[in-house]
């Protein structure tokens, strides 16, 4: 058995998906979890299965290292701090917001970890803060601009407004966007027909309660949200895994909206892909109501996911270039295997940076003759 089948061993243990490892690793396999794991923002879950394996399986741990043990309990704990930070910070975004009357809703992040349960919500690895506020771009940054703060940098899609010293937000006027246009024109009607449903949720943080999207929007979301990230850049275990809670935990009653949305949007090759990624990492059962798993197609996946790291950062494939050139080459580059497997998304996504990079420049100049 090699170090990754114990690693996926090891988050479904977990999850309580398994009980276990097959095997006793070595130590060299324990270092390979712990670089897996660290790799894929797992490594707060991934403890969580280390103490269930201690608990019940002592004598598969016979050589895990003190060392790394121990090391791991430290990042554990660290990823426990920093979730307290992050969800006081949402509590703080909400009732800012909801006092200056704008409305707020938070997504992905701390609303997702609300789904692990009580027992691993405190061990997912979080980022950023995402939310999105209904009254777009022009109106946000000038919002940002009467509270002196920073708005950061903006984009088509959100800004970066320094509101912490401790967390970064990004606030987003747009939901998410696609690379290809004729999509992106879909995808934005999309939002607009459903914006109510991204305030008819709340989640309920320890420091206070936050709005947050309906159950049926904020699973469509992670998929769409996953998707565009695997043509942009990569994703990795932990978005994944987002998705894994958000379909356990599903009214069964949306499959069908579920099913016909996924389609519509062009994604239906990369949900039958993930739900084999699902099934094989984290041994989610079958659901007969919604897609089948493609094993071809997951295998590709698993693999771009397993290469990348948490949103392909640790994609040793290609450079990580700063200039703005090299960034397009570099996109150009990355899409290019993409392309038998999302071919009119890959293609379209090296065009839509340099869109972005004439737009961007175009609203400069109409804020600055304003």
């Amino acid at each position: 058995m090699t170090s990754i089948d114990f690693f996926f061993q090891l988050i479904q243990t977990a999850l309580g998906t398994a009980d276990g490892l097959g095997g006793t690793p070595t130590a060299e396999a324990w270092a390979e979890m712990y670089r897996e794991a660290r790799k894929q923002t797992l490594l707060g879950v991934c403890f969580v299965g280390v103490q269930r394996i201690c608990r019940r399986h002592p004598e598969q741990t016979v050589n895990l290292p003190a060392a790394l043990k121990m090391k791991w309990l430290g990042a554990a704990a660290g990823i426990q701090r920093r979730n307290e930070v992050m969800n006081r910070h949402c509590v703080e975004l909400q009732r800012m917001f909801d006092e200056d009357g704008i409305r707020l809703t938070t997504f992905k992040g701390q609303s997702v970890a609300v789904l692990y349960g009580s027992e691993l919500q405190p061990f997912r690895q979080p980022g950023d803060i995402d939310v999105y506020v209904d009254c777009g771009r022009e109106k946000t940054l000038a919002y940002l601009e009467s509270k002196g703060i920073d708005d950061g940098g903006w984009d088509y899609v959100h800004a970066h407004p320094k509101i912490f010293d401790d967390a970064e937000v990004e606030l987003h006027y747009r939901l998410s966007i696609s690379h290809n246009p004729f999509k992106n024109k879909q995808i934005q009607h999309f939002w607009n027909c459903h914006k109510e449903e991204f305030f008819a949720g709340k989640a309920v943080l320890p420091d206070g309660t936050i709005t947050c999207p309906s159950e049926y929007i904020h699973l469509f979301y992670l998929l769409h949200h996953a998707f565009r990230h695997l043509i942009s850049g990569g994703i990795g275990l932990r978005q994944m895994m987002d998705i894994y809670f958000a379909l356990n935990q599903r009214d069964t009653d949306m499959d069908s909206r579920l099913m016909k949305d996924v389609v519509t949007m062009g994604m239906a090759r990369f949900a039958s892909s993930a739900m084999w990624v699902l099934q094989t990492v984290f041994a989610m059962p079958e659901i007969p109501s919604l897609w089948e798993a493609d094993e071809k197609e997951g295998r590709f996946l698993l693999d771009e996911i397993m290469a990348g790291g948490n949103f392909g950062q640790c994609d040793t494939r290609f450079s990580h270039a700063s200039s703005k050139a090299g960034k397009l080459i570099e996109i150009s580059r990355r899409n290019l295997h993409l392309l038998s497997h999302y071919e009119s998304d890959a293609f379209a996504a090296p065009f839509y940076y340099i869109w972005h990079f004439f737009w961007k420049r175009l609203q400069i100049c109409k804020m600055h003759f304003k």
